[in-house]
């Protein structure tokens, strides 16, 4: 099962992630893994499935850098602030 991207993510934008919480259930939990994002206003995104991996930790160069697509992906969705 593939995580899906949806505008939920647009919720982060000019919020404080305080806080980051990571569950792996077992094998046969479905969704497997889940990853909540705590904010700065009480709320919490939670990203779920069943294999959710970090591509990388934080790397410097910002919004340009992040939508580097290296000539093979697609840039589906975007949300930022105008501050990016």
């Amino acid at each position: 099962m593939e995580m899906a991207i949806t505008s939920h993510l647009e919720e982060l934008v000019g919020r404080t992630i305080t806080g980051v919480v990571v569950m792996q259930g077992p094998a046969h939990a479905h969704p497997r893994s889940k990853i909540n994002l705590v904010l700065d206003d009480g709320t919490y995104l939670e990203l779920f499935g069943n294999d959710i991996h970090n591509a990388k930790g934080c790397w410097p160069g910002g919004l340009k850098a992040a939508r580097n697509t290296e000539g093979m992906y697609q840039i589906t969705a975007e949300y930022y602030s105008a501050k990016s």
